[in-house]
């Protein structure tokens, strides 16, 4: 595969992928999380790591396929901090950089270093996360121009603001990654939250704004997040243009940093009776090509589509491990089935990048599939809010 040149940034309007790629996947299918700190970790020599890696590369190929150049990938602090975690991250970072432009996203706290032991909790000392920021900065900073802090701190999942009440650890936090990036002449994208309520409105009062260059944005289609038809881009951004310019008068840019559309017909519970699979996978094409349209008319800057692959049955995600409970859409927002055949999306994709979605959505007058309301239940997420 041909190497990409990262001396000048992409920063006109752009349709990415968010792709996440674990070094240990015990970390997170260790339901005991009191028990991680005893796992002993794999060396990057490791034949199963070598799987990885290969399974990387594969994804990269599909990617490319597809004509993507942006993406949106993870740096495990978790991952980061624990014996071989560094290495796998040295080895892939890189490896997607040379291909994609890439957003890195930074999250998960190191048991070892919370006030309790999990990776949704607030550290004991806000300033370490600061630290890490540096590290990978020092690392890997001629790789990237934007570095997305956090992601979705208003669930639970993610950041258990029970143990943050006032959201001053939060922000004390936030704020260190966000200077250290600063000092490196980076620029810090938000992550999330997932939606506009109490839990941003504190956080803005609170001044995390000034530290902030881009907010990231989130909306999965057809989940608890967006049962409702959504409103048009352009009205959506302006929402969130005008919450922040009531907080800050600096210019900050408003990105949908992960968006997409499950195409599973199963609620929680019990199966869907109005969506079959192949209408699931038409309104995953139209939602798809909604998005893209609106990035190419300049109603929003970038969009990162989520994801490649759906997610195996047997795999726990972060949800469950910090909760306890599972969410079975979010199994199913990939473009490739777990049995490595494409849906729809992914079919059309490949054979003929985002041109061959537009023309097939064009084509079977699938427009208005794009703002149909589908409401799958709620499978009890929780909320800082």
């Amino acid at each position: 595969m041909k190497g990409k040149n990262m001396a000048t940034p992409l920063v006109q309007p752009a349709m990415g992928y968010l792709v996440w790629t674990k070094c240990f996947p015990e970390f997170l299918s260790n339901a005991n999380l009191g028990k991680l700190l005893a796992i002993e970790t794999k060396l990057i020599s490791d034949p199963k790591l070598q799987q990885q890696k290969m399974a990387v590369e594969n994804m990269a190929r599909e990617l490319i396929k597809r004509g993507v150049n942006h993406i949106r990938t993870g740096i495990s602090w978790t991952e980061w901090f624990y014996p071989g975690g560094k290495e796998w991250i040295r080895w892939y970072l890189p490896f997607l950089a040379e291909h994609f432009t890439i957003l890195p996203n930074l999250t998960y706290t190191p048991p070892e270093l919370g006030i309790e032991p999990r990776i949704n909790s607030p550290p004991r000392q806000p300033e370490m996360f600061g630290q890490f920021v540096s590290e990978v900065l020092f690392e890997f900073g001629n790789h990237f121009e934007y570095l997305e802090l956090w992601n979705e701190p208003n669930l639970i999942t993610d950041w258990d603001g029970s143990l943050d009440p006032d959201g001053t650890k939060f922000l004390n936090m936030f704020a260190s990654g966000a200077k250290a990036c600063h000092a490196a002449g980076k620029k810090v994208v938000m992550g999330g939250p997932n939606t506009i309520g109490q839990w941003l409105e504190r956080a803005c009062t609170l001044g995390i704004l000034e530290h902030v260059d881009v907010f990231g944005m989130h909306g999965l289609r057809g989940t608890w997040e967006e049962k409702a038809p959504p409103p048009p881009w352009k009205e959506r951004v302006s929402t969130m243009n005008r919450l922040l310019a009531r907080y800050t008068d600096r210019d900050i840019r408003v990105w949908m940093t992960e968006y997409g559309f499950s195409t599973t017909n199963h609620t929680a519970t019990g199966p869907h009776p109005k969506f079959d699979d192949e209408l699931l996978e038409e309104i995953q094409a139209a939602v798809f090509v909604d998005a893209l349209q609106a990035v190419e008319a300049h109603d929003i800057e970038r969009v990162y589509w989520f994801t490649l692959y759906d997610m195996h049955l047997s795999e726990e995600s972060v949800r469950k491990v910090t909760t306890g409970w599972e969410d079975v859409l979010q199994h199913h927002f990939g473009d490739i089935r777990l049995d490595g055949k494409p849906k729809l999306l992914g079919k059309l994709l490949s054979e003929g990048g985002p041109a061959k979605v537009v023309e097939f959505v064009g084509e079977n007058n699938l427009w208005h599939l794009a703002h149909v309301a589908i409401d799958r239940g709620d499978p009890g997420q929780s909320t800082t809010d």
